[in-house]
Parts: C-alpha cells; sequence; structure tokens
C-alpha cells in the first residue's frame, strides 16, 4: 500500500510542477514535446499507484475473509 501511495504522491507532485510551469508562461502554448514528457510519466505513476493501492486493499479483505472463516 506504501509503494501505490508513494507512487501516486510522486505523480501528483509532478503534475502539479508541470501546472506551476504553465503558469510561469501566463498559460500560454506550452512546448507539446516538454510537457508531454512530464505528463505521461504523470499519469501513468498516478494509474498505477491507484491499481497498486486497490489491489492491496482487495488482497488484506481476502485474507480477512479467510481468517474469519478458518477461525469460526
Amino acid at each position: 500500500m506504501g509503494l501505490g501511495l508513494s507512487s501516486i504522491v510522486a505523480g501528483l507532485a509532478s503534475v502539479f510542477w508541470l501546472l506551476n510551469v504553465w503558469r510561469s508562461d501566463a498559460f500560454g502554448n506550452l512546448d507539446p514535446f516538454v510537457a508531454m514528457r512530464i505528463a505521461i510519466p504523470s499519469a501513468t505513476a498516478i494509474t498505477l499507484g491507484l491499481q497498486v493501492s486497490f489491489a492491496a486493499l482487495f488482497m488484506s479483505l481476502a485474507k480477512w475473509q479467510v481468517r474469519t472463516r478458518a477461525s469460526g
């Protein structure tokens, strides 16, 4: 779960950095080659972080279900 959360935080940090770069350019036109080199890995990191976090949640719920049936 920690890996997923750290991936989400890293992706969001780079999104905010890209927004700050865009703001410093007075919200004008950005170079798409530079912007996409930041935006695509950021979106990928956020998506993978969410996937890992939800997988960890569902795995913990599956383990909890097995433990409650085994002890009952």
